[in-house]
């Protein structure tokens, strides 16, 4: 549920492994981020700035890496995210995170200390599969399995 791109280096998530890195240059495969279960779930990365967010949907986590895999900081708030999913970022470092169980989209800050629900299910976040911030026009979009697309402005 994601690949990142960043200096030749692919990161995505693979089954039952965790989040793995991708050397474009000899093709040579490493761990970046190796939870203490086995990782039957999904697991959502993108880039935000020089770091790597990860979305655990294991434990509910966002957790923000820097390129060394140390973690920056870990975001957990069950009452507001559930089974977090597809994760995207802005130009500022925020993330924007699906919740496939809570069924809305979650804005944290990029400090990892602010939250707060963007969309929720009565603004049609239901079967969502993906989203993605588009830097030029400041929007969050969010696509379901049915094709429907949501465009939030973001401020």
């Amino acid at each position: 549920m994601g690949i990142a791109h960043n200096k030749g280096i692919l990161y995505f998530c693979a089954y039952g492994r965790g989040v793995l890195k991708v050397k474009l240059l000899d093709f040579t495969v490493s761990d970046f981020y190796c939870p203490r279960y086995y990782v039957n779930f999904g697991c959502g990365v993108t880039l935000s700035k020089s770091n790597l967010c990860v979305c655990d949907q294991e434990t509910d986590e966002i957790l923000l890496f820097d390129l060394s895999a140390n973690i920056l900081w870990k975001f957990v708030d069950k009452n507001l995210l559930l089974t977090p999913g597809n994760v995207t970022s802005d130009a500022n470092g925020n993330i924007y995170v699906l919740g496939l169980a809570s069924y809305n989209v979650v804005f944290i800050s990029a400090d990892g200390k602010h939250s707060r629900q963007l969309l929720c299910r009565e603004d049609g976040i239901e079967n969502v599969v993906g989203t993605h911030y588009g830097k030029d026009r400041k929007v969050l979009k969010v696509v379901n399995i049915f094709g429907n697309v949501i465009i939030y402005n973001c401020p």
